[in-house]
């Protein structure tokens, strides 16, 4: 059997029909409580990165309110400096973190976070 260039068309869209609809579009979110990295771009310089945790975000997911961490000299530990929250757009977040673990041990480390993640590539602060 010979097929023409119509038939082979049809067949060649039904397949790319097939093909798009087990893809799935849905682009990564981030949920309340979700730990984040955010990306601040600088006039000069490299970029400066801060640690936060989405309190909420508006419905379709593109705007967060972002409460901040500091970060504990150059180690892996955050204190929660304000209770200030803050607008972040869905583009500057740079990436979700692993939840982090409380640091135990007396009243002055008390609230602190630890992460288990190598931050020395990025300049966090």
């Amino acid at each position: 059997m010979i097929l023409d260039d119509d038939e082979q068309s049809i067949d060649l869209l039904d397949e790319i029909n097939e093909n798009y609809e087990e893809i799935n579009f849905e682009r990564d979110t981030f949920e309340e409580n979700d730990f984040v990295l955010v990306k601040f771009m600088k006039k000069q310089g490299p970029p400066e990165y801060y640690v936060g945790k989405i309190i909420s975000s508006d419905e379709h997911h593109f705007e967060y309110k972002v409460q901040f961490y500091k970060r504990i000299r150059s180690s892996c530990k955050f204190m929660k400096e304000s209770d200030e929250i803050f607008d972040v757009v869905e583009e500057d977040i740079f990436m979700r973190l692993p939840m982090p673990k409380e640091v135990k041990g007396s009243a002055r480390t008390s609230g602190q976070l630890y992460f288990e993640v190598d931050f020395s590539s990025l300049n966090v602060k």
